[in-house]
């Protein structure tokens, strides 16, 4: 195996113009755009990347580790109760729900009106199924990438033929189909927090880990985890001690 070491030139390509991590253009073609958005100035010049593009990309890495991490405790709860107080059984319950609804709302609002629902792509951008995207829309949509290009002379190099006409109806047929998920999937979810707000779920507690910790031995252990639930969460009560439930009982 070699070894390739990092060098100057390394480090450069990290931060190149088509990278995608973040750097200190991107910030300023935030405040250009939104001057933009507002008719105070030009639009911005992208290049490979826009910084809406690049927050997307990262977007998934956080995104999967918060609801990846509440849900792993849920999934293991009788595991974690051992380790954890039981209000971090509600807090996980609500980041995971919270986590999930802003990542469907992101996808299905922001997202897509970026790519397919703005005016110079509506109604869809057939770019993410061909590969492919025409000379004057590269041009008026990455300028700096595409005067780059042609300074290099590589102009040549990355033309190639439109896509097929069947390929631009498959594109179209994938794409219509996860838009119209992503709109049945938004009411969905307005429905439910309306639903929630209006018909709240009665708060109670369940003995879920008497069972759990009297198999492992850590009931007595764990009793100072003992406490109630978040209402109007119903989840359970953590750590529940042998009086407790005798008492219960």
């Amino acid at each position: 195996m070699l070894r390739q070491p990092i060098t100057r030139t390394s480090i450069r390509r990290v931060f190149s113009p088509t990278s995608m991590v973040p750097n200190w253009q991107d910030v300023k073609q935030f405040f250009k755009h939104m001057r933009w958005m507002l008719f105070l100035g030009p639009r911005p010049r992208f290049d490979r990347w826009a910084y809406y593009e690049k927050f997307d990309y990262w977007a998934v890495f956080w995104g999967v580790a918060i609801i990846g991490s509440s849900g792993l405790i849920m999934a293991l709860a009788s595991l974690f109760a051992q380790l954890l107080p039981g209000w971090v059984f509600n807090v996980a319950l609500i980041i995971h729900g919270e986590e999930a609804l802003l990542a469907t709302s992101f996808l299905f609002l922001i997202h897509f009106f970026h790519v397919h629902i703005r005016p110079e792509k509506f109604p869809m951008d057939e770019v993410i199924f061909t590969g492919r995207i025409r000379e004057e829309v590269f041009a008026h949509e990455r300028p700096a990438e595409y005067e780059r290009i042609v300074a290099e002379g590589k102009l040549e190099q990355v033309l190639v033929e439109p896509p097929s006409r069947s390929l631009l109806m498959v594109s179209r047929l994938i794409g219509f189909g996860a838009l119209a998920i992503g709109i049945v999937l938004i009411v969905c979810i307005v429905c439910t927090e309306i639903y929630g707000h209006f018909f709240p779920v009665s708060g109670r507690t369940v003995n879920f880990s008497q069972a759990h910790h009297a198999n492992a031995g850590v009931g007595a252990r764990n009793s100072r985890f003992s406490g109630p639930c978040l209402a109007p969460i119903p989840w359970c009560s953590i750590g529940t001690t042998s009086s407790n439930s005798s008492s219960t009982s």
